[in-house]
């Protein structure tokens, strides 16, 4: 996921300006899009360590697995550039619950746990990706760029609630442990678009990014490649069908809770998209 080599040496080859055209992506253009997301969430986790509120102990401690799940929401898009430049935006959301297994746990909410314990995780997040586009080669027929951006991951809510109690003195069901709350991660990441235009007033498009970096005491690798295909039904309005899939893998410590986890964030979408 270092693609800053890449980047440096695909800039060289970038041409003076873009040819003018009438595809989606020549001259002065613009787009909006809204679909339905069917937004799919895993996670598993090793080594979660979440410090109580003194700093001086520990309230969670343990290995998790949370199952896929899979939630409808809204994901929304957009586009502004004048080639071979352009401005791009996405975002989406995640408002459900996960079924899943804490094991090797010594400590739940601040109650002491051993073995496995069965939860069910509460979370709320959303993820927005805002991306600077420089097209090394733009024609009618297709283009290819580079990005440049951050992905913005915002979560308000983290929680795993206990679907079981373990005795007197020990975790019980209905018990509440927060693992992060009201945290945004900001990652800058580097990658590349490609375009093209299909018979039938088709085109499909896809771009790959991502990025490594040093987040509070956490390192942070993020991978996200999305592809979607465009169908014009009308003069300035496309039906669109795509895959998005985002691989997060966080190491270290955020905001006093610490954990070696990778999460997963993917699903189909199908919407509308209005261009100019």
């Amino acid at each position: 996921m270092k693609f800053l080599p890449a980047l440096g040496l695909a800039a060289m080859l970038l041409p003076a300006c873009a040819i003018p055209g009438d595809a989606a992506w020549s001259d002065l253009h613009g787009s909006a899009s809204v679909a339905g997301y069917a937004h799919s969430f895993g996670m598993s986790g090793t080594g979660i360590t979440v410090e109580d509120s003194s700093g001086g102990g520990s309230d969670f401690s343990g290995d998790l697995d949370l199952e896929d799940n899979t939630e409808n929401v809204l994901y929304s898009a957009g586009r502004i550039g004048f080639a071979p430049f352009e401005l791009s935006v996405a975002r989406t959301t995640y408002d459900g619950s996960n079924d899943g297994t804490v094991t090797s746990g010594t400590e739940f909410g601040g109650r002491p746990m051993s073995g496995s314990l069965d939860v069910n995780s509460v979370m709320d997040m959303s993820l927005s990706k805002v991306l600077l586009g420089i097209d090394l080669f733009n024609s009618p027929a297709f283009r290819v760029g580079l990005l440049a951006g951050v992905d913005y991951l915002e979560v308000d809510q983290f929680d795993l609630i206990s679907q079981e109690s373990q005795g007197p003195g020990s975790v019980q069901a209905g018990d509440v442990q927060t693992i992060l709350e009201n945290q945004e991660i900001p990652i800058p990441i580097v990658g590349f678009r490609v375009d093209v235009a299909l018979p039938f007033n088709t085109r499909l498009g896809g771009e790959l990014s991502g990025m490594d970096i040093e987040y509070d005491d956490a390192d942070v690798g993020l991978f996200d490649w999305d592809i979607a295909a465009q169908w014009e039904i009308f003069r300035h309005v496309e039906l669109m069908v795509g895959y998005r899939s985002v691989f997060m893998e966080l190491d270290g410590e955020v905001d006093g809770t610490s954990m070696d986890a990778d999460l997963e964030f993917e699903g189909p979408y199908a919407g509308i998209t209005i261009y100019i």
